[in-house]
């Protein structure tokens, strides 16, 4: 059903009721509408989702079974970084590792005291 602003204002009580017993009401002012829903409804519409946690707990969620958790603990890879270091590619002037270390801070330049006497 369709009301007015104003008279779904005036009847507000019999509006929820509706609402609860005949479905979604409809309420217009001017150009503009709002739909006031029954809370079973909207849910309905909504659906309820399951958190993360939930749903991986959860009997819908899939079988963690048989997977393997354990950190492979096998040595790491060497990785020399020479001419075809990306970074020769981005940073032409760079010299190589014993001129700049990857992750040092540049140095800032110190601010030059001046004081004046007068």
């Amino acid at each position: 059903m369709q009301w007015r602003l104003a008279d779904a204002k005036n009847r507000f009580s019999e509006l929820v009721s509706r609402a609860l017993a005949e479905g979604p009401q409809k309420v217009v002012r001017r150009d503009d509408a709002v739909v006031v829903v029954a809370q079973r409804d909207y849910e309905k519409l909504t659906g309820k989702r399951p958190s993360f946690k939930e749903f991986l707990m959860g009997e819908g969620g899939p079988s963690l079974e048989g997977l393997d958790l354990m950190r492979d603990r096998s040595p790491l890879r060497r990785v020399k970084l020479g001419e075809s270091c990306w970074i020769r590619a981005y940073c032409p002037n760079y010299a190589g590792p014993k001129a700049i270390p990857l992750f040092a801070r540049p140095s800032r330049p110190s601010k030059a005291r001046t004081s004046s006497s007068a």
